[in-house]
C-alpha cells in the first residue's frame, strides 16, 4: 500500500473493498434491526394508548350521565339513566356496548362485561348518603383491563352565621 501511494496508483484491492462491503452490511444490519425493533414498540404503544383510551371514554361517558341523573336503573346487563325527561340506554350486546344503540366500544378492543351495583355501606360518614359503585372491564386477545368507578353524594353542610356581640 506504501509502494501503491508513492507510485499513485489509483484503485482498491479486492481484500479493501471487501472489508468495506463487510462494514456496511453489519452497520446496515445493525441499524435495520434497531429500525424494525422501534417499529414494534412503536406500534404497540399505539396499540396500548388506543385500548385505554377506548375505556377511558366509555367509562367518561357513564360516568357524566350518572352524575347528572335523576334516577339510575340498572341490570345485569342495561343501564338506563334518567336525565330529566331523556333516558340514556347502556345495553350490552355480544360483548359490546352501546349507548342508545351506537357502539362506544372500538372494533379491535371489545368491552367484554360490565357490570353496575349500587352500593350502601353503614360505616359511611353521615354525610354520603347514597353511593354507587361500578366496574367496566375491557377484554382483548392479550389483555384485560379494568376500570372501578364510584360515586357518592353528600348532604350539604350548613356553616352557622356567626352572631355578633
Amino acid at each position: 500500500m506504501v509502494q501503491r501511494l508513492i507510485k499513485e496508483e489509483d484503485g482498491y484491492t479486492l481484500v479493501e473493498v471487501l472489508v468495506a462491503i463487510t462494514i456496511i452490511s453489519i452497520v446496515l444490519g445493525i441499524a435495520s434491526t434497531v429500525f424494525v425493533f422501534a417499529n414494534k414498540q412503536l406500534s404497540q404503544w399505539s396499540s396500548d394508548v388506543a385500548y385505554y383510551n377506548n375505556l377511558h371514554i366509555a367509562q367518561s361517558q357513564i360516568y357524566k350521565d350518572v352524575m347528572r341523573a335523576d334516577e339510575v336503573v340498572f341490570s345485569d346487563s342495561s343501564l338506563v339513566v334518567k336525565i330529566g325527561e331523556r333516558e340514556r340506554h347502556y345495553n350490552w350486546v355480544d360483548g359490546r356496548l352501546h349507548l342508545n344503540g351506537n357502539d362506544l366500544s372500538d372494533s379491535e378492543n371489545e368491552i367484554d362485561s360490565m357490570y353496575i351495583q349500587q352500593r350502601n355501606d353503614d360505616q359511611l360518614v353521615e354525610s354520603l348518603s347514597t353511593k354507587m359503585s361500578w366496574n367496566v372491564v375491557q377484554v382483548s386477545k392479550r389483555r384485560t383491563l379494568a376500570i372501578t368507578q364510584t360515586v357518592s353524594t353528600r348532604n350539604p353542610v350548613y356553616w352557622k352565621p356567626l352572631k355578633r356581640k
